[in-house]
């Protein structure tokens, strides 16, 4: 499959409502995202152990996961280990929740990134604003610009952002 060769993606970030939901991006925020991507849109979601965009998405979207252990729909990658498979790649949209904060190094996942979609949402959990609900399982301290720049450096360019409660979302393109 090839990238959709669009560019007309609406802005997702602006048609939500940052403030509505719980403490954390969870199920609220993915709704809403879920709701603004077109139909038709080719999804695949990296550090997808819960599926819960496939389910939001589902009848209306292809969607395929990717993460460090394969299942049903889900594609093993790790994504430190260089290139996606093949099954990663070419997609319309890549969504990147909740993975960032778990890398030593996520440049290059980051960048590895630009195969599997032209469209992204990145979500990260700012470290000033963090509380110390994952000791041990958050092993960087980025801030919000920081966060940025790593996006820009790794092949993306951010068009899109909004903060819920600590959490970071970009929305971006492939630069």
């Amino acid at each position: 499959m090839g990238a959709t060769e669009r560019t007309d993606w609406p802005i997702v970030l602006g048609l939500l409502d940052l403030d509505k939901g719980g403490p954390s991006l969870g199920p609220a925020l993915l709704h809403d995202i879920a709701e603004a991507i077109p139909d038709g849109t080719r999804i695949v979601d990296i550090g997808a152990e819960s599926e819960v965009l496939r389910k939001l998405t589902q009848g209306r979207c292809e969607y395929i996961g990717g993460g460090p252990v394969a299942g049903p729909g889900v594609i093993e990658w790790d994504c430190t280990s260089g290139w996606p498979p093949a099954e990663l790649r070419g997609h319309d949209l890549v969504v990147f929740d909740g993975v960032t904060e778990r890398l030593a190094d996520p440049a290059s996942a980051i960048r590895a990134l630009t195969a599997c979609a032209p469209w992204g949402f990145f979500t990260y959990a700012v470290a000033e604003k963090r509380s110390a609900e994952r000791p041990g399982v958050w092993v960087n301290a980025f801030s919000e610009q920081e966060f940025r720049d790593l996006l820009e450096h790794a092949g993306w360019t951010p068009v899109a952002s909004g903060d819920r409660r600590g959490h970071i979302i970009v929305e971006a393109r492939k630069a």
